[in-house]
């Protein structure tokens, strides 16, 4: 390969190296979640049976309505194991807003102790 060549074919490998670096620096805003709102309210949630856990270190994930756009659609509830010791579930819930009904997520929160709810 010429010198010259390959002098071209180095800087081009440090140039992209560099691309690369900045890139993997450069911090990014994550985008705002969407929220969606809902104009009718969600049916009442249908009785669920839990059935026994599988182990003593799952928690019944309580079900909930998902809105896809044109009707609410009900997703059953799960056993799900607890990502940490003393893990207890807080369900979601739809709220009422001015402009409409809105999910508000369920989440994992830190129980008392010797909590297994």
């Amino acid at each position: 390969m010429p010198p010259n060549r390959s002098l071209r074919l180095l800087v081009l490998l440090l140039l992209s190296a560099f691309g690369l670096l900045c890139s993997a620096c450069a911090s990014t805003v994550p985008p705002r979640a969407q929220v969606l709102y809902v104009a009718i309210p969600p049916p009442p949630d249908p009785v669920e049976i839990e059935g026994s856990a599988p182990s003593p270190v799952y928690v019944w994930v309580t079900g909930r309505y998902d809105w896809n756009g044109v009707e609410y659609v009900w997703i059953p509830g799960q056993w799900e194991p607890r990502p940490y010791d003393r893990a207890v579930w807080i369900s979601g819930k739809w709220t009422q807003t001015r402009r409409g009904w809105v999910w508000i997520d369920g989440r994992w929160a830190l129980g008392k102790h010797g909590s297994r709810t």
